[in-house]
């Protein structure tokens, strides 16, 4: 792998940390070449919950694609596709307030008539963030709940409570939207 292992003078593999991070945007968009419907406009979540691979492998740094070359990508896959619904597929898709209101308004700018899902967490959601994704199309949040258990909650370090996921659940669908929950079985303890 590239940039992560260099050799040492036997010959063998030795690590030399990771590559320089990968702007996001000058990479192809695979719609020129394939069709899909799961979209990624960003790597990372701010978040360190126990069980997830997130912060190892992208940092809890989140890196997001420009929205223009995001654009680019679902045009491209409603216009060569035909495709008319896709399932945005971020970590935390929600993350940052602005960075929602920025694609939102761009999705309906450029009138591409798209029904979307995300997956969030449940302290990332607020009036605002609601607003433009239902205008823009979105008509699902799947929510990262883990649990039940304000025991479990706290055990993985997952940082919201009960009460939170029933005001995220509420607010969401007070805006319109289906709620799916992702709920990890089989915790320990549990």
């Amino acid at each position: 792998i590239a940039g992560l292992a260099g050799r040492r003078a036997d010959g063998s593999l030795d690590w030399v940390g990771p590559p320089a991070p990968v702007d996001l945007g000058s990479l192809p968009i695979p719609a020129k070449y394939f069709d899909y419907e799961i979209v990624s406009t960003s790597r990372g979540c701010p978040a360190n919950c126990s069980f997830c691979c997130s912060p190892g492998m992208w940092g809890r740094r989140v890196r997001e694609r420009p929205v223009e070359h995001v654009i680019e990508e679902l045009r491209l896959l409603k216009e060569r596709y035909g495709r008319t619904q896709v399932a945005f597929k971020d970590e935390t898709f929600t993350a940052r307030p602005t960075r929602v209101r920025e694609l939102c308004q761009a999705l309906v700018n450029a009138q591409l008539n798209l029904w979307w899902t995300c997956d969030t967490r449940v302290d990332c959601l607020d009036d605002e963030r609601l607003y433009w994704m239902r205008k823009a199309g979105c008509f699902m949040v799947s929510l990262g709940v883990e649990s039940g258990s304000e025991r479990l909650l706290r055990a993985m370090g997952k940082g919201t409570h009960l009460d939170k996921i029933r005001e995220g659940s509420r607010l969401a669908r007070r805006f319109g939207m289906q709620v799916r929950f992702y709920i990890i079985l089989g915790l320990p303890d549990e």
